[in-house]
């Protein structure tokens, strides 16, 4: 096919996410709208007006489209199919073909990572919309337990979030799989409100970009901070104090968490990254016990932050 010149009326695709249709365009008058189908949404990507190229990555690296593009208002555009374009571009250098295909490699992979963003993004705000709706809808039985209708808790979540009734079924299950719901054919139920509460404050701070540096931490001291958080609950429960523990007590768990040999060690880990600031106390020293003179301050809000980040991060819904 020879070079030609086409007209696209407004509304109309010159190609859909995934076709493996091969022709490049060039816009010579009108808008076009390029976009990504997110769940029931339409992302926009960009808005390409005359003179822009759109088209082209498939004709590089041969593979589906990776978005979709629609006239927005009625467009020219020159269509140039695979074997003209492939004839124009013989004489290149093989160098510099290698540079456009690996750009157009990264392009395709920066969209995949937006994907996965919104995705979770979905996930993370149906599942926190749940637990509002949870809190002002069901009741709680003699031992805590929440139970409310299935079917009208989905109705709910499809009319506060504009969503659709896929991506709700997929954000249940994911939850159910991960222990912090129960679903039967009638009702979700909510045994552990307390822990699902944590997950929710664990997905507020995600979707906030809290987490956009990551703590890195051995897993010996994850392992320490679930010993502390379940020794001391209040860590959790009272985010503007700070908890202070005796060089006593935190010896015998850094014992279970075998970090014994290295406690030094562990805690400037600890202090490093802001867990914790030690101070020297009025305790004698105890045996073979060699912190017991020092006390540990471990300020709530850090911990608590990071305790649900490595309780979570690997959880978080997908739709």
């Amino acid at each position: 096919m020879a070079v030609m010149i086409r007209t696209f009326k407004p509304g109309s695709h010159f190609f859909r996410e995934n076709d493996h249709s091969r022709e490049l365009y060039i816009i010579q008058e009108g808008t076009v709208s390029v976009y990504r189908k997110i769940g029931p949404r339409e992302v926009e990507l960009a808005v390409l007006q005359k003179g822009s190229v759109l088209g082209e990555m498939a004709l590089i690296d041969g593979k589906p489209r990776s978005a979709s593009a629609k006239a927005v208002t009625e467009v020219s555009a020159i269509v140039i199919d695979a074997d003209t374009f492939h004839n124009k571009v013989r004489g290149i250098p093989s160098w510099f073909m290698a540079i456009i295909r690996a750009t157009s490699q990264n392009i395709r992979k920066a969209n995949t990572r937006l994907q996965v963003a919104h995705a979770e993004l979905h996930g993370a705000r149906i599942s926190i919309t749940l637990f509002y709706l949870l809190g002002r809808f069901g009741r709680p039985d003699a031992a805590g337990q929440l139970t409310v209708p299935l079917t009208e808790m989905k109705k709910y979540l499809i009319l506060f979030l504009g969503t659709t009734h896929q991506p709700i079924v997929r954000t249940l299950d994911q939850l159910h799989k991960h222990g912090y719901i129960e679903l039967n054919e009638t009702s979700i139920i909510v045994k552990n409100t307390a822990q699902l509460e944590l997950f929710v404050f664990f997905l507020r701070l995600f979707m906030r970009k809290a987490y956009d540096k990551p703590l890195t931490v051995t897993e010996p001291i994850i392992k320490l901070m679930n010993a502390v958080v379940a020794a001391r609950p209040g860590i959790l429960q009272s985010p503007d104090a700070s908890t202070e523990v005796p060089g006593a007590d935190l010896w015998p768990v850094l014992g279970e968490c075998g970090l014994a040999a290295i406690y030094d060690k562990a805690i400037e880990q600890l202090r490093e990254r802001e867990l914790v600031t030690v101070r020297k106390s009025d305790q004698a020293p105890q045996g073979d016990n060699p912190i017991a003179a020092n006390s540990y301050v471990l300020p709530n809000a850090v911990w608590k932050k990071w305790f649900v980040y490595f309780s979570f991060h690997d959880k978080v819904p997908t739709v």
